[in-house]
């Protein structure tokens, strides 16, 4: 699948990258761990980041999509989400894990209502250490 959303303006320009064979097992993807890559991403104008989505099967993790972003809001997290559900009808995950950063945390509440949330502990101790060493109690 290539999916490009292009609303004429470089704010809310989306595309992402998946396999079309994802489809026939997106009702089967329960559990989904998602991340954004800003300072890592080399990524072109106008896009400031990658999403990656990936979901357990069996007892592998595979991705299943990669997202060019153009920020980091709720509402280009939402339409990401409504994009590939568009692709995907099935697509409903009951649990998703995901960093603590409260755009893609709303985004998913509203999409996906009665999913349960995770927090990433690598995400949690990383903004506590960034914290405390603003607060200059380490180095």
């Amino acid at each position: 699948m290539f999916k490009l959303e292009n609303d004429q303006t470089k704010e809310h320009r989306i595309l992402i990258f998946s396999k079309a064979s994802n489809v026939t097992w997106a009702n089967s993807m329960y559990e989904v761990f998602a991340d954004g890559s800003f300072a890592v991403a080399v990524v072109p104008p106008p896009f400031v980041q990658v999403y990656a989505l990936l979901t357990r099967r069996g007892k592998w993790i595979f991705p299943i999509a990669y997202c060019l972003l153009t920020g980091k809001t709720r509402g280009i997290y939402e339409k990401m989400f409504q994009m590939i559900i568009t692709e995907w009808p099935d697509f409903n995950p009951t649990l998703m894990s995901l960093d603590f950063d409260q755009p893609i945390i709303d985004a998913v509440k509203t999409i996906f209502p009665n999913i349960r949330l995770n927090g990433c502990l690598f995400h949690l101790f990383r903004n506590i250490r960034k914290r405390l060493a603003e607060e200059d109690l380490i180095q």
